[in-house]
């Protein structure tokens, strides 16, 4: 009897540490999206632009900016 609690439980900590898993990986391809920045229409100057970039980003300036 004691054995099948130990692998009961040794099962549900396996269980929660493969959804903690798979749970981190879709948070982190979800945020993963990269945008694209006008400028001046998005921001003012380039450099808010660049600042406010993330990886991935793409940044598109204007004549005349």
């Amino acid at each position: 009897m004691n054995r099948d609690i130990k692998y009961l439980v040794f099962g549900i900590c396996v269980a929660f540490v493969l959804l903690g898993a798979f749970a981190g990986v879709s948070v982190g391809v979800a945020l993963a999206s990269a945008t694209t920045i006008y400028v001046p229409d998005n921001y003012a100057k380039i450099q808010w632009a660049v600042d406010n970039a993330s990886a991935g980003d793409t940044i598109i300036v204007s004549d005349g900016t």
